[in-house]
């Protein structure tokens, strides 16, 4: 399914990808701090980053304002809601970096691969040295596949207390790609072989009469749905028949990028949910 994502990533201690919780040193007075993500989106709307002062009387947003290009804003001692905005044209649906860094005064910040821009923001790291929340992603509809987030012990050495990994948001999903609603035509689902004509590919849709299924020789079955356009998907929903154990019980997902196939990682193997429904 292609999805619309709304994403909360809280805590700076969460390790996203696996079951583990990575607990670093943290220092109370560190010379700065820096956050590196990779983000997609088509929509310029929400928050890349949002932090929160100990004392929650500051904050620091990294956002998509709707028009116009990334904006930091931020709040601090020295005075409030400052803003800046961060050059680069990321609602394209690609896939896009952001890099900043905040040692002392000093704030550097880079989108993809573009050479490094350079400021000074008083006090911008004071308020921010423990904070009690970092959230990634706030009302994005768009996908955050991956973040770091670094203290500076130095100005050379740094220690590592948030990181994610994949695809991570909660998931909100307002449109199907068109396996169910035939938006996809028989034509672009082929597969590597077919039991019988009323096992063809094309039946390889939920909520039919019928199902795909491959020949009984056939070692490494697979079924392949060519994409008019690039999509994010998320979710993967089965169907099999309950009264003859027909029913996929175990598969990957694969795309096709200059011309070899790569493993789909951007979706949870969690959600992918198998719907056990006799045929008619």
């Amino acid at each position: 399914m292609n999805c619309i994502y709304f994403s909360d990533l809280e805590g700076i201690f969460q390790y996203y990808g696996s079951k583990k919780t990575q607990r670093l040193p943290v220092y109370r007075r560190p010379k700065g701090f820096q956050i590196q993500l990779r983000f997609s989106t088509e929509t310029c709307r929400g928050q890349l980053v949002e932090i929160t002062s100990e004392d929650t009387n500051h904050f620091l947003h990294i956002a998509l304002p709707g028009i116009g290009p990334i904006r930091m804003s931020y709040s601090t001692f020295y005075g409030k809601n400052h803003s800046v905005s961060l050059k680069g044209e990321v609602c394209d649906g690609k896939r896009h970096f952001l890099w900043i860094g905040v040692i002392f005064s000093r704030v550097s910040y880079r989108v993809d691969k573009v050479p490094p821009v350079r400021f000074r923001a008083a006090f911008l790291r004071r308020p921010f040295q423990s904070p009690p929340n970092i959230v990634f992603g706030k009302g994005l509809k768009g996908c955050v596949s991956g973040s770091i987030f670094v203290f500076h012990h130095t100005e050379t050495r740094g220690y590592r207390v948030g990181t994610s990994s994949g695809c991570s948001m909660n998931k909100s999903c307002s449109d199907e790609l068109g396996m169910q609603n035939k938006r996809i035509a028989n034509e672009r689902i082929t597969a590597s072989s077919s039991k019988s004509t009323d096992n063809s590919p094309h039946f390889a849709r939920l909520d039919g009469s019928k199902a795909w299924c491959s020949a009984l020789c056939d070692k490494l079955p697979y079924v392949q749905i060519q994409l008019e356009e690039p999509k994010i998907i998320t979710e993967i929903i089965t169907q099999g028949s309950s009264s003859d154990r027909a029913w996929a019980t175990k598969y990957e997902v694969r795309f096709l990028e200059n011309g070899k196939w790569k493993e789909y990682n951007e979706i949870s193997l969690s959600i992918l949910t198998t719907c056990l429904l006799d045929n008619e």
